[in-house]
């Protein structure tokens, strides 16, 4: 594995272990109504935003004063568990620590928001591992296009040749790797089927390549 020097990491999928609560977020949510939910809920509202899944919840159940009001409910329980409960990925804390022992500088790169994340990252003792973290809210632009990435590589200071992005999602390890970026991608069970094209665009899979790049981090593949 070539060396590098700078790296970007995606939280969701990548280095936390957050697809459950994602999963079940509506079912829980409805149940501590006293609702039982529709077997198809997940897919529901797999594509919905925050907001629209609110105002459906409201309308259809007659949840809440108003939409806004189900949508705080919901924000807060998506903000508990990332406090409380979302762990991290089992590789994640050793491979972080393996770079920073490697001196190889760190940030995040999210598309969630930071109030939410930051005190997930405190709670498992990661946060000071990063140099800084960008979300795309923040950034005014989400991974679908490049901008995020190249921010966070320059802010590095880093080229394309030293900085490696790690990603779960394929559309991002396909905006990343499109644009120049190496990729070290992580499996994750939301992208089973994407699982060919995320391979044939990247370097390696976590975690089935971590002892490989564990190795060359300590054989000074990291070193600046």
């Amino acid at each position: 594995m070539k060396p590098f020097r700078h790296a970007i990491f995606d939280l969701d999928g990548t280095l936390l272990d957050s697809l459950p609560l994602w999963e079940h977020l509506g079912e829980d949510y409805l149940r501590s109504k006293g609702i039982e939910p529709p077997p198809n809920l997940f897919f529901e509202i797999l594509t919905r935003t925050i907001p629209e899944t609110s105002e459906m919840f409201h309308a259809r159940w007659k949840i809440g004063y108003n939409a806004e009001e189900v949508r705080g409910e919901i924000c807060q329980r998506i903000a508990d568990n990332y406090a409380r409960n979302v762990p991290a990925k089992p590789f994640a804390i050793p491979l972080l620590r393996a770079l920073r022992e490697a001196d190889v500088s760190l940030c995040v790169a999210t598309s969630n928001d930071r109030e939410i994340v930051v005190p997930s990252l405190k709670r498992l003792g990661i946060e000071t591992c990063f140099d800084f973290l960008l979300t795309s809210p923040e950034f005014g632009s989400g991974k679908e296009s490049p901008g995020i990435y190249r921010a966070c590589m320059e802010r590095l200071g880093g080229t394309r040749a030293d900085t490696v992005v790690f990603e779960d999602a394929w559309y991002a390890v396909k905006t990343a790797s499109e644009d120049g970026f190496r990729v070290i991608a992580v499996r994750d069970p939301a992208e089973a089927e994407n699982a060919p094209q995320i391979e044939a665009s990247s370097e390696c899979i976590l975690p089935d390549a971590l002892s490989e790049l564990l190795a060359s981090l300590a054989a000074g593949g990291g070193a600046r």
